[in-house]
């Protein structure tokens, strides 16, 4: 029994090595989580690994892709507009790997140091408020529905470039797999990190919400139960919104610093999202030798690429959620109506941060040249139907 418990530790220490080291074989960072210290870290060999991993991926990606553009200049059938189409897509998959690897190498110290200051942040903020179900229930499972997508597209992809690949039980030839996808399949991984921190700000933010309608509460029913001067409950709720506020406004800084440094990021992952799904529906009626194959690829590329939509629309859900959350405070805000008018400092505080709240929310709404609302995914899918539309009937009609 002393074995078996003996065992069982050492698995599980060994399991969470590995996904301690994940990130750091998949050329997404440098830092592992030590858990014993509570904090990243990282040393030379971590990032020796880090800039490898990239570096034999990009050479894998330009050793493959002649073959792909010689696969397209044998097939005669192709229209002008389709292999243009095609063509344009190739560069632009080609552009979001370098500058998804650059992102990676440029802002890996900065990502992570983001995400140990909003470690700290909500342990600090905890000193003040506890721990509410509901929300917490509700960031856990749009966590867990992006993470099931995220490994679903990574092992679809190995899944199906192992059973393209020739020679595939060679060692050489699995690794050259495993840095092929890793390269393909990295920026997925990026845009986690955003929403990995998009999620923390966006649930912080509604605690805060739910902090001051707590102290409105309390204010409002001091306020009802005695006469006179309150002026101990005025300094008590007036030195919680000023925290509250303060707290927010740090949430912000975060929140538009990751704005800057991902707004590229997001631009160029949605177009070769919309080009990669158009041209993949094109070629299942281009490349296959009969209807029956082109339906069993269509639907099986229409799952895949529905599913990664659905992923970048959880970004744009998360965004959105945190912009509605500005609205919620101001409704919490108004709450305090009943005693700010006779509480001087109360009074003071709520009007800052009402106009905190106003300006702050215009300056959130965007992220580079895409708005952060759900108005950007119709669009996704507005565009990838019409250049789809288009390639088919321009195919067909020759």
């Amino acid at each position: 029994m002393l074995f078996s418990t003996t065992t069982k530790d050492s698995l599980g220490k060994f399991g969470q090595q590995i996904i301690s080291y994940y990130h750091i074989f998949m050329g997404l960072s440098s830092y592992w989580f030590c858990k014993e210290k509570n904090n990243y870290q990282r040393n030379m060999f971590s990032r020796l690994i880090l800039i490898v991993v990239n570096v034999l991926g990009t050479v894998m990606l330009c050793l493959n892709l002649p073959n792909y553009l010689e696969e397209l200049r044998n097939v005669h059938v192709l229209n002008t507009l389709m292999s243009f189409a095609f063509k344009v897509n190739i560069k632009l998959r080609i552009f979001l790997v370098a500058h998804t690897v650059l992102q990676v190498i440029r802002y890996d110290h900065l990502i992570t140091n983001m995400k140990m200051e909003l470690q700290e942040l909500k342990i600090h903020c905890l000193t003040r408020f506890t721990l509410r179900r509901d929300i917490e229930t509700r960031f856990r499972y749009l966590f867990c529905l992006k993470y099931f997508l995220l490994y679903y597209i990574h092992i679809v992809t190995l899944v199906m470039t192992f059973r393209e690949a020739p020679n595939v039980f060679s060692i050489w030839q699995i690794v050259m797999n495993i840095s092929f996808v890793n390269i393909n399949v990295l920026w997925y991984f990026v845009l986690f990190q955003y929403f990995e921190i998009i999620w923390q700000i966006c649930s912080l933010f509604y605690y805060i919400e739910q902090h001051i309608c707590y102290i409105a509460k309390e204010a409002n029913a001091t306020a009802a139960s005695f006469r006179g001067s309150h002026k101990n409950m005025d300094n008590f709720a007036g030195s919680q919104l000023y925290w509250s506020l303060r707290m927010h406004t740090k949430l912000c800084m975060y929140w538009l610093t990751l704005q800057n440094v991902f707004k590229w990021q997001i631009l160029l992952s949605r177009l070769a999202n919309v080009t990669s799904s158009s041209t993949s529906i094109c070629y299942t009626f281009v490349f296959t030798d009969s209807i029956h194959q082109s339906l069993v690829l269509s639907v099986m590329g229409s799952l895949t690429y529905l599913l990664l939509t659905l992923d970048l629309y959880i970004n744009d859900y998360m965004c959105d959620m945190t912009v509605n959350s500005f609205e919620g405070l101001q409704l919490a805000l108004k709450d305090f109506n009943g005693v700010q008018q006779t509480w001087t400092t109360l009074h003071q505080l709520c009007e800052e941060f009402s106009l905190y709240l106003c300006n702050r929310r215009v300056n959130l709404k965007l992220a580079g040249a895409l708005n952060m609302d759900r108005r950007a995914w119709l669009s996704l899918m507005s565009t990838l139907a019409t250049y789809s539309i288009v390639l088919i009937q321009a195919q067909l009609g020759t």
